[in-house]
C-alpha cells in the first residue's frame, strides 16, 4: 500500500437500522429465491427469518413459497381431531393445496383415498 493512503472503513449502518445496506439492495426475485428454498428445508427457519427483516415479511407471503413449503411437521395433526383445535393448521394447509404445493396434495390425496 502506498504512503498516504488508507484503506477505506466498512459502510457504517444508520443510526435505527438494523438490516446492512447489500441485503437491501438485492432483487425481490433473488431474495425470493432465498426464501423459496429456506421454507421447503424447514417451515420454523422460514418463521425466524419472517421476523428478521420487514421485506422478508412481506415475501414469505408470496405465492410461490406457498407452493414449495415443508408441511412435513404437519403431518402429525391427526385429521380425525376436533378441527377447532387444529383450525390454524388446516387453514394453512388448506393454502398450501391451493398454490399446488406437492407435499399438500399428496397428503391430502393419501387422506381421501383411506
Amino acid at each position: 500500500m502506498k504512503k498516504g493512503k488508507t484503506m477505506k472503513k466498512g459502510r457504517v449502518m444508520k443510526k435505527g437500522t438494523t438490516t446492512p445496506d447489500f441485503i437491501q439492495s438485492l432483487p425481490n426475485k433473488l431474495l425470493l429465491g432465498i426464501l423459496t428454498k429456506v421454507g421447503s428445508r424447514s417451515l420454523r427457519s422460514l418463521y425466524s427469518t419472517k421476523l428478521v427483516y420487514k421485506k422478508f415479511n412481506q415475501l414469505v407471503q408470496h405465492d410461490r413459497i406457498f407452493e414449495h413449503i415443508s408441511i412435513r411437521r404437519f403431518e402429525r395433526v391427526n385429521p380425525l381431531t376436533s378441527r377447532r383445535r387444529h383450525e390454524e393448521v388446516y387453514k394453512f394447509l388448506k393454502w398450501c393445496t391451493e398454490w399446488n404445493n406437492p407435499e399438500a396434495l399428496y397428503t391430502q390425496g393419501m387422506r381421501w383415498y383411506f
